[in-house]
This record gives C-alpha cells, structure tokens and sequence, in this order.
C-alpha cells in the first residue's frame, strides 16, 4: 500500500466518532430532561400567566386567544417535547436491539 492509502485509512478511523456521538447525544438529552426542560417550563408557565392576566382586559377573539388558545398550544407542546424527551432517554426494547 502506499502512503497515502495508509494516512487516509488512519484518519478514517481517527474520524469514527459513533461511540463518542452516541454518549454525547445521551448526556445531551439527559442535561435537557433534568437542568433545561425545568427552566423552559417555568418560563412558560410565567408566560402563560402574564397574558391570561391580559386576557381579562381583551374582547372578541383576542380574549379567546389570550385566555384559551395560547395557553393550550404551549401546555401541549411542552407536554409533547417532555414525552419526546422521556421516550429518548428511555432503554431501546430487546426486539429493537435484536435489528
């Protein structure tokens, strides 16, 4: 083989990252699940107060907007980020190891 084969097949496997990638995309799902999803739904929940607070000042439909559907697209879609986040981090199933 020449020089050059070698220096490629070297750096192709200094470049195989998957263990490093697949630990890093655990700790990453796990740091979210415990240190940011509890932030980003305090946030939201003072967000969600602030403008049903508002709501009672409005009429028409931006009193149906502040007060019903803002507050239930947050709520849902913080419902559906936490269950994406829990079925993540959640061990793969022995028939799904099997493939």
């Amino acid at each position: 083989m020449s020089k050059w084969t070698d220096f490629r097949d070297s750096m192709e496997d200094a470049m195989n990252l998957d263990g490093v990638v697949a630990g890093l995309k655990d700790q990453l799902v796990s740091s979210l699940t415990s240190d940011g999803f509890p932030i980003i739904e305090e946030l939201a929940n003072t967000f969600v107060g602030k403008i049903q607070e508002q709501a009672a000042a409005e009429t028409g439909w931006c009193k149906v907007r502040d007060s019903v559907v803002l507050p239930l697209i947050i709520k849902v879609g913080l419902y559906m980020m936490k269950v994406v986040l829990a079925g993540s981090t959640a061990e793969p199933s022995e028939a799904s190891k099997a493939e």
